[in-house]
């Protein structure tokens, strides 16, 4: 049996997706810090820039799919847990309250006999 703690699943969708918008900041700074190395004496070491880059935002796409797969995960849980939850309560079943009589047991009997049970 999958147990789930929904809280704790929601907290790392949050986590990664502060983690890619981080990376994606990381990854735009990088790309300009790169840009400004034309016409430089560092403008060598742009190939080299360019394949850590590249690297860095392919990670940074697998990255976006986890956070994906995380925000599917925590809707599907929370919408499951939510329609158990309306189930359990509509199924409350109330019956109307009852009157209780006590009857004379002699009375009873009387009638039993006019009947021909006794």
């Amino acid at each position: 049996m999958i147990q789930v703690n929904l809280p704790r699943l929601c907290e790392g969708y949050s986590g990664l997706r502060q983690t890619a918008r981080s990376l994606s900041a990381q990854l735009q700074a990088a790309r300009s810090v790169g840009n400004g190395l034309y016409g430089s004496e560092l403008e060598k070491l742009r190939p080299v820039l360019n394949e850590v880059l590249n690297a860095g935002e392919e990670q940074y796409r697998e990255l976006l799919r986890m956070v994906q797969a995380l925000d599917t995960a925590c809707q599907y849980y929370s919408a499951c847990e939510n329609r158990i939850v309306d189930r359990c309560e509509n199924a409350a079943i109330s019956y109307p309250a009852r009157r209780a009589e006590f009857v004379r047991l002699a009375d009873t009997a009387d009638a039993l006999r006019d009947m021909g049970f006794l």
